[in-house]
């Protein structure tokens, strides 16, 4: 017996683009169209079709998820310690993270979201010793 082919997750549609590539979409009624990024059939598909449902839309393209290392990065770099510093210090510190978040990228974000979390604390911590100021 033929092994019978299984129907696609609800809401989910394939579409060829002009460029001959095959896109997936979710569209949930007559809302927006979020398009699914990822491979289809690996466990990051999975992931974004699922928050596609829950109506989250992905990250745009060069702006960090909150929670994540480069979206903590991009905070500390708002702050006032790092404004203090001098233009080699922040030279020398952004090819360090540069490295870092090139690596952070090919890891699970699972795992990411609570070191995140707790870099940021250490990093609340040190800039209070530093500049004798409470971090928000």
């Amino acid at each position: 017996m033929a092994a019978v082919p299984r129907p696609r997750p609800p809401h989910l549609h394939r579409e060829t683009n002009r460029h001959g590539k095959t896109v997936w979409y979710v569209r949930v009624g007559k809302g927006p169209r979020i398009r699914i990024r990822a491979e289809f059939g690996t466990e990051g598909f999975k992931t974004e079709y699922e928050a596609a449902i829950a109506g989250d839309s992905p990250a745009k393209p060069g702006k960090a998820a909150k929670g994540s290392l480069e979206w903590l990065w991009m905070l500390y770099r708002q702050t006032d310690a790092w404004t203090n510093l001098s233009r080699a210090t922040k030279r020398q510190r952004e090819n360090i993270m540069k490295g870092t978040l090139k690596l952070q990228k090919n890891l699970d974000d699972r795992v990411l979201h609570p070191l995140a979390a707790e870099a940021w604390g250490r990093c609340k911590t040190f800039i209070a010793k530093a500049t004798g100021k409470p971090v928000a």
